[in-house]
């Protein structure tokens, strides 16, 4: 698939920038450099050009800890989201390159106003540093618990290269007064000395918000 092919659906200068995005992260990754600043935007660029080709929408935008899409009844049945991350460099006892990125695809049935079918969900990380999945939840917008499980197997390596996991949940989810659901991920990062937790729990939120 040549540039130009791609422009539907992310247009030409767009593809062209987060390409040049992706090739600047590997050669960081084939250098060994692990500069932590340099690294996160690097790998936002190179995630956000999967997702820019793939269905569903997303974003290039990297967020702090959480991602809503906005979705609409009958809507598409393949949703991207954008970018989350967590930098703990700057906490007691995590290494300095202790940064941990990632994104959510959700593979959902029928979108009604009352109810959303979330057949399943496909979460991916990459970090710096060995990172371990903790539990792993769906929930309405007023916090009830629909669906939980732990992410199998763990720990995530950190080599800065993607590492996933789809858990497949086939549930319809009735809306609240909020109208959305969102996917809650826990993770904790190594600390410098091992694999103890850096920072305690690090919650990240992938929400659908039923719009329109």
């Amino acid at each position: 698939m040549n540039t130009c092919e791609v422009r539907m659906k992310c247009g030409c200068s767009q593809w062209m920038r987060l390409h040049s995005e992706y090739i600047h992260w590997e050669r960081l990754i084939m250098l060994g450099l692990t500069n932590r600043r340099r690294s996160l935007l690097a790998v936002a660029g190179a995630m956000a050009l999967a997702t820019s080709l793939g269905a569903g929408s997303a974003s290039a935008e990297v967020h702090r800890y959480g991602f809503e899409n906005k979705i609409k009844v009958g809507g598409p049945r393949t949703v991207h989201s954008g970018t989350v991350e967590d930098d703990s460099s700057d906490k007691a006892g995590c290494r300095n390159d202790a940064w941990l990125i990632g994104f959510a695809k959700w593979d959902l049935g029928k979108v009604t106003k009352k109810e959303i079918y979330v057949k399943s969900i496909r979460i991916t990380y990459r970090t710096r540093v060995e990172s371990n999945a903790q539990g792993q939840y769906l929930v309405r917008g007023n916090g009830g618990t629909v669906w939980r499980t732990r992410w199998d197997p763990h720990p995530i390596p950190g080599d800065a290269r993607d590492h996933s996991a789809t858990f497949k949940i086939n549930k319809s989810v009735k809306l609240d007064s909020q109208k959305r659901v969102y996917f809650r991920s826990n993770m904790t990062m190594g600390r410098s000395g091992g694999a103890a937790d850096c920072g305690g729990d690090i919650p990240f939120y992938f929400y659908l918000k039923l719009v329109g």
